[in-house]
Formats: C-alpha cells, sequence, structure tokens
C-alpha cells in the first residue's frame, strides 16, 4: 500500500462533446454550453439569493 506511482505525463484528449443550447429549466435562462467528451468534466453550480439578481 505505500508503493509510489508513477504520475501519467500526457493528458487525454476530447473525443467528442456535447451540446446544450437555449436550457431555460428551473433557474436557467437560454444558457448554451459545449461539455467535452471522453475526459473529466466537473460541472458546479454556484447558487446566491440576492435582490441584485432578480433584475
Amino acid at each position: 500500500m505505500n508503493r509510489e506511482l508513477p504520475l501519467k505525463t500526457d493528458c487525454r484528449r476530447p473525443t467528442g462533446q456535447w451540446n446544450i443550447a437555449g436550457a431555460s429549466l428551473h433557474n436557467l435562462k437560454k444558457v448554451t454550453v459545449n461539455i467535452p467528451t471522453g475526459v473529466l468534466t466537473a460541472v458546479t453550480i454556484i447558487y446566491l439569493i440576492s435582490p441584485l439578481w432578480s433584475k
């Protein structure tokens, strides 16, 4: 368990992409994004409640 494994020096290349255009569900308002496939991709959100955001 204490063996050190070598680190990879090369990175994976995307094999394609998922296209999402004009998403308007829940709090999304016409969001368009291309998400790469074949690589590790993380999608996170920041949700703020502020009177400034309601304009």
